[in-house]
Parts: C-alpha cells; structure tokens; sequence
C-alpha cells in the first residue's frame, strides 16, 4: 500500500503508476477478472478532493471528451452540472453516477467502467536544508566544550498526491470484450494525460471551495 505520506521536496512532475492505499474505494467495488489501473502526480501546494474533481473535469485534455458528451450524448456536461456533482446536490454528472465517497476519495460509475479519484495530503523538509540531518556535521571535541544551541526550524513544505484510477468491469462471461484489449493503449495513455492535465490545471490555482 502507499504510504500516507510522501516527501514534495522530491515530487515527481511525472505521471507514474501507483501503489494505492488498502482503503481505497475501487478496491471495494471491483472483483478478480475486472481491470484495474491506478496512477499518481504530485504537486505543490495543500488541494481537496473537490479541488481535484474540478479540475480534472474541467482540464484541457478532458474538454474535448465534455464537448461530444454534451453535443453527441446530449448528457449535463456544463460547468453548473459539475458544481452540483462536487458539492453533493446531485449524484450525476455526464456519463457518471457518484458510487461512494469520503473526505479523501471519489468513486464514479459508467456503464461498465469506474473512476477513482484521491487525495493524499504531504508535507516534509528538505533534507538539504539547515537543521536537517544532511547538513549536519560531527564535531565531538566542540561540542564538549559548549551547551548545545538551539537547532534552526527547517522549512517545511507541503504538496499532494493526486491519485486517478479506473477500472472495467468484466461481463458476465468473465471476459472483457475484444474493444477492451483494442483501446487498453489508447486508454493507458489517455489516463496519464487526463491527470498530468488536471495537476497542470491545478497547481497554480487558488483552492476551489468545497
């Protein structure tokens, strides 16, 4: 499982494939035989989960996906749609209907497929930094000679971990469809730009109130 706590003075500006917590929802609402993906961003800064599902929505790499939702499907796509879904007023939102969520996570269903979203709060110091165990130096014979001063307060840093995960469920058959294995390279790939959008999107921007 991940650890809750990571260290942002090393983030990665990288998509990378995750390890996800065992409380994680789409652990709970998948089964074997049912595909299942996770990935993880880190970025600077203190985010919620409605800040995450905001702008992972509404993210350049996702408009696109909205624009034929909306004109093809004709389903609620608009930004006031989206509001509703991250404030609690409506369990819908586009092609998704909110399965569970906690402070931290979000589980979302279409058709056949799921969407996670969590958020993982970190904070640290960097370790090069004054007071941090890799700048200090060993001087036995000084130190016997003098009180020990106070250590200076290493600057912390704070930065999350935006996790995005989905998964198809498998047919009753057991399989999961020959367009399944035909799109798994496009889908891969598009997941990792969905999230690296949506922490592009984000990291610069003011909290979105929950």
């Amino acid at each position: 499982a991940a650890p809750d706590r990571v260290s942002p003075s090393h983030a990665s500006p990288l998509v990378r494939a995750a390890l996800v917590p065992p409380d994680a929802l789409l652990r709970h609402h998948t089964a074997d035989g049912d595909y299942i993906d996770y990935y993880a961003i880190d970025v600077a800064g203190m985010f919620s989960l409605a800040d995450f599902m905001y702008a992972f929505y509404s993210a350049p790499a996702f408009r696109p996906e909205r624009w034929l939702l909306a004109t093809l499907g004709r389903l609620p796509c608009a930004d006031d749609a989206l509001e509703a879904l991250i404030r609690g007023h409506t369990q819908r939102f586009a092609a998704w209907t909110l399965l569970a969520r906690d402070h931290r996570q979000a589980l979302l269903a279409a058709g056949r497929t799921r969407s996670w979203f969590m958020v993982i709060p970190a904070c640290g110091t960097d370790p090069a930094s004054p007071g941090s165990r890799a700048d200090a130096t060993a001087d036995t014979t000084a130190a016997a000679n003098r009180p020990p001063a106070p250590r200076p307060q290493p600057p912390r840093r704070t930065g999350t971990t935006l996790l995005f995960g989905s998964a198809v469920i498998a047919r009753r058959d057991g399989g999961l469809g020959w367009g399944f294995h035909a799109l798994l390279g496009f889908h891969r790939l598009y997941s990792r730009a969905l999230l690296a959008s949506a922490a592009r999107t984000l990291s610069p921007a003011a909290t979105h109130a929950a």
